[in-house]
């Protein structure tokens, strides 16, 4: 019988000593190790194993390709650095080789990192009127175009409301407020006007939330919701009329999904898709079939699927999980979209579309957005608010020109600001002080863009007067 030995052979006193050497064995899969941001301290060790010797005897080597820029390979497989700024979210690809102390080597191995250019920090724009510091640029000066706001912050949340106030939040959850503080509404616990941005308090668990006229409503991310500002027509919840110059929780319930308040009436949805009512109820804007306020929240019918809410001076609009979108309140100029100019106490459907899929109130008008990137318009034409290329009040949506690239929508008091999907903004209707956006103080009655640019990605809000955008 013949044996095959294969191997290196040693021959030593007197004896024939084998050893059945075989090549290390991977077990770093191949592909893509994952990723880093700039200026991250890398360390990922790169494995194999050797059934014949400790793995401290294997060598890993580069064979071709480069190493991400800033990092290094020791012979023991651990890649280390600080990863480098090379350009845009950099790939680098490369081939390792792992040899044992015989000089055995299975196959070359090709890996890939990824390194990401640190994100500039949600840059806050904002422009208009600016008479109680509303802005947060430290002064009372009016802007007709965007000023950038407090450069350091990463913000993902911004509200203009309908007043002379401003509510932020920021990456890390903070909530942050500037401007008019007559009632308390910037939640800081007195009535000073503040022209820049402070904190509110020192929690960082704030989701959503929405200002009204004075009064800002808000939920927190365990689901919970809270108040402060305003009360006069119990706009905050609480069961009484007493104003509230910090947050204070609404009832105990955490069940809160969405709020949207009004100049002084307020709703809020509930993780079930049901919607509740609060605060002044003169032209049935609250929606529960008379004009009497609640101080407290009521649900407005018994419906479970209602998506997102927006209050306004005397009128409510509704968009439900189906796409319908519905209106109710004060309607003297066609602003809920029904055709006439009739009030409503309760939620009407506007038309038998659906296709909505966000709606916005200016202080006479409405407007929305549907699925396909069209803007459509109704009420009040004062100052050209309805984008129409005239100053005519429609009682019916009617769309804004014919494009079907528009991204977010928000309106003003009486003027409208929306994004494309190609990244520029656009406004129109009043400018009295600047909030088009444009460098003029001219009123436009079609959609005209602002600048140049197209990075504007973030959310949007058009105040009563004035404009916030965020960047990235």
């Amino acid at each position: 019988m013949t044996f095959k030995i294969t191997g290196r052979v040693k021959v030593g006193g007197g004896q024939l000593i084998v050893n059945l050497n075989t090549a290390p064995t991977w077990t770093t899969t191949s592909g893509s190790i994952g990723f880093e941001i700039e200026g991250a301290v890398v360390s990922f060790q790169f494995d194999a194993t050797d059934a014949q010797q400790a793995s401290s005897t294997l060598t890993f080597t580069l064979v071709s390709g480069s190493l991400p820029a800033g990092l290094s390979l020791s012979s023991s497989g651990l890649l280390s650095g600080t990863a480098s700024d090379v350009g845009s979210n950099t790939t680098s690809n490369f081939t390792l080789k792992v040899t044992d102390a015989g000089g055995l080597s299975p196959d070359n191995r090709a890996f890939s990192m990824t390194i990401n250019d640190v994100l500039p920090p949600n840059e806050l724009w904002g422009w208009g009127f600016n008479n109680r510091g509303q802005l947060g640029l430290s002064d009372t000066a009016n802007r007709s175009s965007p000023v950038q706001i407090d450069s350091t912050a990463n913000w993902t949340v911004v509200n203009g409301g309908n007043g002379y106030n401003t509510m932020g939040i920021q990456s890390d959850g903070s909530m942050w407020s500037w401007g008019y503080n007559i009632a308390g509404q910037l939640g800081q616990e007195d009535t000073a006007n503040r022209s820049s941005p402070v904190q509110v308090g020192a929690l960082t668990d704030w989701s959503k939330f929405d200002a009204g006229q004075k009064f800002t409503l808000a939920i927190k991310t365990n689901g919970t919701l809270w108040a402060w500002g305003r009360n006069n027509e119990g706009q905050l919840g609480l069961g009484d009329t007493a104003n509230r110059s910090s947050p204070v929780q609404v009832g105990s319930l955490t069940t809160w999904a969405d709020v949207g308040a009004g100049r002084i009436h307020s709703f809020a949805i509930k993780t079930n898709g049901t919607l509740w009512s609060i605060g002044d109820n003169a032209a049935g804007k609250l929606g529960l079939g008379d004009t009497v306020n609640r101080s407290s929240p009521v649900q407005v019918g018994n419906l479970n699927t209602w998506s997102s809410i927006d209050g306004s001076s005397a009128h409510s609009i509704a968009v439900k999980t189906d796409g319908t979108m519905w209106s109710w309140g004060q309607n003297s100029d066609g602003r809920l979209g029904h055709g006439n100019v009739i009030y409503r106490s309760s939620p009407v459907q506007i038309g038998g579309l659906t296709t909505w899929a966000d709606d916005n109130n200016g202080r006479f008008s409405s407007s929305a957005i549907k699925t396909d990137g069209t803007i459509w318009t109704w009420g009040d034409g004062a100052n050209g608010i309805t984008g129409q290329g005239d100053t005519v009040d429609r009682s019916s949506p009617v769309q804004v020109g014919g494009l079907t690239t528009w991204s977010i929508l928000s309106t003003g008091a009486f003027h409208n600001l929306a994004t494309k999907t190609d990244g520029t903004i656009w406004s129109w209707g009043s400018s009295a002080q600047g909030q088009v956006g444009d460098g003029t103080n001219v009123s436009k009655s079609s959609p005209v863009q602002i600048g140049a640019l197209t990075d504007w990605t973030g959310a949007i809000s058009a105040g009563r007067y004035q404009n916030f955008v965020i960047k990235g």
